[in-house]
Parts: structure tokens; C-alpha cells; sequence
């Protein structure tokens, strides 16, 4: 049986999982409601009718998965023609990889500020020195790494539960209508998901594994600190699996199990991996942009985070007091001053108005799905049909009642492990989930940063679907 706070945080999950579906609906109004529930009919009878029907081949299942993956994102790229536009920062990443590409001076930009945008461009130019860069490279890279963000979402489930929950996790990710129209965008979520996603798996095949000795425990260590490396170069939220990882194994006990010395051995590596790398990151940057860069760029977030007046989202006048307080170029001393900037608002607020404040963001953050269709519009080569009218109603319906109904079935899982039991990679995607909640509290809101969780969402729901499958039946 899992243990006593795997319980609470089951539980925890639950309340979470409902909240926030609630605030989705809410943002969204009737029609997204109405959608969350026919969706959620839809995700139950999907998983009903693979747990009832033969177990696929996993050559099938991975066709199906491709096959679901591709083709809206395909749709979404010819149906949606886009240009770049130097303005916004998805023609920044585009501009900047060009200049990666051909060996020039960088475009001016803030990626002193904000340095995961030098790295998902650098990363960007890769492809571009091969093939040239062009809006269509973009677009068939981010079809590539949607297709291996899927694949290796499936195979974490597969992993765990078996076949079966592995298609129902990959269709999961692949019907998601948000993350399928960012196909045609030049945006980092492409690479930041399927680096979250290898995590994931990696996660699953170590723990599929067991046990091992301290050396092999360190590698397994270094191979995750590396990946959640090149995951916080280009989204600095590496701190949340981390965290996941660390309770799921007070969860567990650890500290009961002969095992313990040897999973803090591979903490300590990925830590070490982690904390070094970034650090030499930093240096990196600032040999290339030739200028001191910000050591922490979670400043100008958790100030606009904190604006209740604007919502908790971007506003002209958190940007202009965080510019003004960078200019000087000491970024310590700017950063004390924001943080004051924070508390004095949160303190003004009070306990009510910062739980008021709180609610509205996450509404905005779970519920905002559709703000892909804004990013479409801003880009758009063309006047397009899709952008308006009850066409746009609908899509938008779509996307904010697929991220409803699958908090929903998230909460429904989460139910289903405190009868069932479940794996510890499955409750580190829970907590992940539950992480993610609690960053976008006090973090700038918006709809597209909860994308990130998808592989997280995709990965937990099924194990409360398939338990009678489970790789793990010790007691616990």
C-alpha cells in the first residue's frame, strides 16, 4: 500500500484538479464548460474501450500515435501560414538563431535579462546552418519534436502500465488542439516538452530497473542532470521536478529502504550536474552577448505576477519599472528591488486580496489555452477565416475545455491511486502537476506557460485508469 503523505498528496491532487478545472471553465464561460464535459465523456469511454479491447501491438500503437500526432499539427501548419516578426519574441528566437546561423552580431535584444532566450536560439540554429533558415525548417522541427515528445510520453506509460496505458497516454498528448496549433510557431514549448518528456521516461526506465550500484546510480544521476540542464536552458523550471522527485521519495519511506544511500547518490550527481551547468551557462552567455547577464530571471515574472490591477499578467508598467531598474547594470541590487516591489504589493493586498489574485491568475494560466489563436493572429500571413468569428469561438472552446476535462481526469486518477496504489514516476508527475500549480501562483500569468505540464497530465492520468497493470506490486 502507498504510504501515508502518498495519500495526502493524492488527495491534494484531487482538490487541485478540480479547482483548476473549475477556474478553466470559468475563464472560458458556457461553451468551454460544455466542451470539458463532452470531452471528459470522450477521455473516459477512449480509456474504457483500450482497457476492454486486445492488447495492441506496440508496433500499432506507435503507428497510432504518430499517425494522431502529426496530422493536426500538420493541418494546423497549412491552415494557419505565418511569417516572423521581429517585434515579438518568437521573431526574436528566429532572428537571433539567423544570427547563430551565419556567424553575425547578435540583434539587439534581452537575452542579457532573460537568458533562456539566448540558448532555445542557439539550439534553433542548429538546424538552420543545415538547412537554411526558413519558416518551414522551424515548423518541421517542431512536427519532429512533437512526434518524440509523444513517442516517449507513450513509452513511459507503456513502461509502467503497459501498452494500453501507453496509447491512451500518447493520444492524451497528441489530441491536445493548444498544443497542436503552436505547430506552425517559432516558439520554444516544441523542445521544452520533449526534454520534459525524456525526463519522464528516464524517470520510468530507472525506476523499471531498480536498484543498482552507487557508479550506476551516479551515471543515472548525470544522465538526468543533464537533461533537466538542457530543459532550464531553454524554461528555467527544472526546480519542480526536482522537488517532485526529492517528496515522492519521502513518500515512499525512503529513508526504510537499503536503497536510500544509493537514490542520494544519484540526487547529489543530478544536483551537482545542475547547479555546475547552469553556472557555466551563465558564463557562456556573457562571453557571447559580451555583457554581464542576470544570474536569476525570475524577477520581472514575479513582479508582473504580483500587479493585481493588470490581472497578474504582462503590463507596460511592471516592464518599464523592471527595465529601469536593470539599466544600472546591477542586477543584484535591481533584484532586491523588485522583490521589495512584490512583497509591499502582496502585503497591500492582504491575505484575501493575494488568494482573490491567486485565483484569477490560475484561471487565466489553466484556462487561457487559447491565446495560441492570439500568437496565430499576430503572425498571420494572411487574413485568415479561422481567426474569427464562430470558427475562433470554437477552437478556443476546444482548447480551453481539453486543459478542463483533463484536470478533471486527472483529479479522477489521483482518486483512483488512493484505492489502487500506483508507481513512484506516476506520483513525481502528480507532484510535478501540483508544483506547476503552486509556481504559477505567484508567477506571471498566462495561458501558454501550462503547456509545460502536459507530459506531466499525460503521464499520471493513465496509471489511475490501468492500475490492474502495474510493474510495481510490492507493498509499500
Amino acid at each position: 500500500m502507498d504510504g501515508v503523505l502518498t495519500k495526502v498528496f493524492c488527495v491534494i491532487a484531487i482538490v487541485a484538479g478540480l479547482a483548476l478545472s473549475v477556474l478553466a471553465c470559468i475563464s472560458g464561460g458556457w461553451l468551454v464548460l460544455a466542451a470539458a464535459a463532452v470531452l471528459v465523456i470522450f477521455g473516459v469511454a477512449v480509456a474504457f474501450s483500450i482497457a476492454k479491447s486486445r492488447e495492441p501491438r506496440p508496433v500499432s500503437a506507435v503507428f497510432t500515435i504518430l499517425v494522431l500526432t502529426l496530422l493536426p499539427r500538420i493541418a494546423a501548419v497549412l491552415a494557419f501560414p505565418v511569417v516572423t516578426d521581429p517585434v515579438h519574441d518568437f521573431g526574436t528566437y528566429y532572428r537571433m538563431a539567423e544570427c547563430f546561423a551565419g556567424g553575425t552580431e547578435l540583434i539587439k535584444n534581452s537575452a542579457h535579462l532573460f537568458p533562456h532566450m539566448l540558448w532555445f536560439s542557439a539550439a534553433l540554429s542548429l538546424p538552420f546552418r543545415v538547412f537554411g533558415a526558413s519558416v518551414t525548417v522551424y515548423q518541421i522541427c517542431g512536427l519532429v519534436l512533437s512526434a518524440v515528445t509523444a513517442l516517449l510520453i507513450y513509452g513511459s506509460a507503456k513502461t509502467l502500465r503497459g501498452t494500453k496505458a501507453g496509447l491512451f497516454a500518447g493520444i492524451i498528448f497528441a489530441l491536445c488542439p493548444s498544443a497542436a496549433l503552436y505547430a506552425p510557431l517559432c516558439c520554444g514549448e516544441h523542445l521544452a516538452l520533449a526534454l520534459f518528456a525524456l525526463v519522464i521516461f528516464l524517470l520510468a526506465r530507472f525506476y523499471k530497473a531498480g536498484p543498482a550500484s552507487v557508479p550506476v546510480m551516479l551515471l543515472r544521476g548525470v544522465v538526468l542532470g543533464v537533461c533537466l540542464l538542457a530543459l532550464e536552458l531553454i524554461r528555467p523550471v527544472a526546480i519542480v521536478p526536482v522537488i517532485a522527485v526529492v517528496l515522492a521519495w519521502l513518500a515512499a519511506h525512503a529513508k526504510k529502504r537499503p536503497g536510500f544511500g544509493r537514490a542520494i547518490a544519484l540526487l547529489l550527481a543530478l544536483l551537482v550536474v545542475l547547479i555546475s551547468g547552469r553556472e557555466v551557462s551563465l558564463l557562456g552567455a556573457e562571453a557571447i552577448l559580451d555583457k554581464p547577464v542576470a544570474r536569476s530571471s525570475t524577477s520581472f515574472t514575479l513582479l508582473a505576477g504580483s500587479n493585481a490591477e493588470h490581472s497578474g499578467t504582462w503590463n507596460s508598467d511592471d516592464s518599464a519599472l523592471f527595465y529601469s531598474a536593470v539599466e544600472s547594470g546591477d542586477y543584484k541590487a535591481a533584484d532586491r528591488q523588485i522583490r521589495g516591489v512584490v512583497a509591499s504589493r502582496y502585503k497591500a493586498l492582504g491575505p484575501v486580496g493575494t488568494l482573490k489574485l491567486f485565483a484569477v491568475k490560475s484561471s487565466i494560466t489553466w484556462g487561457g489555452q487559447s491565446a495560441v489563436l492570439d500568437y496565430l493572429a499576430q503572425y498571420s500571413a494572411r487574413e485568415n477565416a479561422l481567426l474569427g468569428g464562430k470558427l475562433l469561438k470554437a477552437q478556443a472552446a476546444l482548447c480551453g475545455g481539453y486543459f478542463a476535462a483533463l484536470l478533471l481526469l486527472f483529479a479522477a486518477a489521483a482518486a483512483l491511486r488512493i484505492k489502487n496504489g500506483g508507481t513512484a514516476p506516476e506520483l513525481v508527475c502528480m507532484l510535478g502537476v501540483l508544483g506547476f500549480a503552486c509556481m504559477f501562483l505567484i508567477s506571471e500569468a498566462a495561458g501558454r506557460y501550462s503547456l509545460i505540464a502536459l507530459p506531466l497530465l499525460a503521464a499520471s492520468v493513465p496509471g489511475g485508469f490501468f492500475a490492474n497493470i502495474s510493474l510495481d506490486k510490492r507493498k509499500r
